[in-house]
């Protein structure tokens, strides 16, 4: 199993001392206390490779520096339209991403159409490998 698939929950479940049992092989479903934001965007498609490039170089290592960051993903979906996925440790390290978040697309007005659909909360249950 390629490790990547359990870095950021494990990274999350170690950071909150929410770890399995040793002898638990089975998947492990435990009540969480991380923070997610999710976002939508739509964007210029012929803009698409450049701004994935800005927010692989720029943005990632802003974000990266965040209080309780834990995990980022961006899911270009193709045809003008793509998605963010943010872990944090807690709510305030969400909030102040979405206060980052909110000035870099201020920075890209030619390739962003509109402000992203925001969706934020707590993550009360998640599952991980098991690691």
């Amino acid at each position: 199993m390629p490790s990547w698939r359990c870095d950021v929950l494990m990274a999350a479940s170690v950071a909150n001392d929410h770890r399995p049992a040793a002898d638990d092989s089975s998947r492990w479903f435990q009540e969480a206390s991380i923070y997610t934001v999710i976002q939508q965007y739509t964007f210029d498609p012929q803009s698409g490779a450049t701004l994935n490039r800005t927010i692989r170089e720029e943005f990632v290592p802003l974000l990266r520096a965040a209080p309780g960051f834990v995990a980022y993903y961006w899911l270009d979906i193709g045809h003008g339209s793509a998605a963010s996925f943010s872990v944090f440790e807690d709510q305030a390290g969400a909030n102040a991403a979405l206060d980052l978040a909110a000035y870099c697309v201020d920075q890209q007005p030619a390739a962003l159409v509109g402000k992203p659909d925001i969706i934020k909360g707590e993550v009360k249950v998640y599952a991980n490998c098991g690691l």
